[in-house]
């Protein structure tokens, strides 16, 4: 199939190839590129800050239990009676918190997180409860009946403390994950350009050999010919072999008839010249002939 292209259709079609494959790594470059950004911009966007909001939610749990604990020990007395105020604040401040979570896992259709919310949102409303009973009772009651209420408060902040703990390592390892495919998506990114480089230089190596393979092979056969022509050596009957259609076929099947026309001219000199000599012979022997004729007239 080749052998019937042009010089100028072969080196199109092997470089054509190589635009093509170029344009092939481009848009595959730019697909993982992009997948790399959305993926960067994920892990900026949400894995990393809902790790930060449930690093968060874990303070505002402890804090609950500080400022609650705080105002029993103190009894909200004059100056340390803000207690309650502050740990319904950091409450107020976790459920804004939980609601992020409960929204974006509701967009995501994550069932199974927001059922872990909903089960975290019972546990911190039971705890938060418990607690505020425990500081009325401190105040109202004093510490004796407040410390039956501390030992009933303490497995409810025990239970928020482990659910929170599981959340936020959750939400850690979601961000670290998404870290890691960034590196892995990354160092693939590198790989197949490596790979894919080095094969686009060799098939171009293959193609600029293969190409100028045949027009140098070619030349040289017509150029050997010529120079054997023109040293007087070559042998006009034998012919240049190039089954190609393309400009150096042509140009061999021209040179082929170029030198069968030397041939047959050559052939006819030769011909025409014996056709001479075998003349001259007998004009030389019809003279001889009568040279003889006349010399034996004289002698009689």
């Amino acid at each position: 199939m080749l052998k019937n292209l042009s010089i100028n259709k072969k080196l199109f079609l092997g470089f054509g190839l190589l635009i093509v494959i170029l344009i092939a790594i481009l848009s595959l470059n730019c697909y993982l590129a992009t997948k790399s950004k959305n993926k960067a911009e994920y892990t900026k966007e949400e894995a990393v800050r809902f790790a930060m909001y449930a690093k968060d939610m874990k303070l505002y749990v402890v804090q609950v239990q500080q400022w609650l604990t705080d105002i029993s020990a103190t009894r909200a007395m004059e100056g340390f009676d803000d207690g309650f105020a502050e740990a319904k604040n950091n409450a107020d401040e976790f459920k804004k918190l939980l609601g992020e979570f409960r929204a974006y896992y509701s967009e995501k259709g994550l069932t199974e997180q927001l059922k872990n919310i909903e089960s975290l949102d019972k546990s911190f409303d039971e705890y938060y409860a418990m607690g505020e009973k425990m500081a009325h009772v401190y105040i109202e009651e004093g510490p004796e009946k407040g410390n039956v209420w501390m030992e009933q408060f303490d497995p409810y902040a025990a239970k928020i403390g482990d659910s929170i703990d599981i959340f936020v390592n959750d939400n850690v390892d979601n961000m670290i994950n998404s870290l890691d495919n960034i590196v892995t998506s990354s160092k693939s990114v590198v790989f197949i350009n490596i790979v894919v480089g080095m094969s686009v230089l060799l098939f171009g190596l293959v193609v600029a050999y293969l190409i100028s393979n045949g027009i140098i092979s070619g030349i040289k056969l017509v150029i050997f010919r010529l120079r054997d022509i023109a040293q007087g050596e070559g042998d006009l009957t034998s012919r240049i072999e190039l089954n190609s259609q393309d400009e150096l076929g042509q140009l061999a099947k021209w040179f082929n008839v170029f030198v069968e026309r030397i041939e047959n001219v050559i052939i006819k000199v030769k011909g025409t010249s014996m056709e001479l000599h075998q003349v001259t012979r007998e004009i030389s022997e019809s003279a001889q002939r009568i040279s003889e004729g006349a010399q034996q007239q004289a002698a009689s």
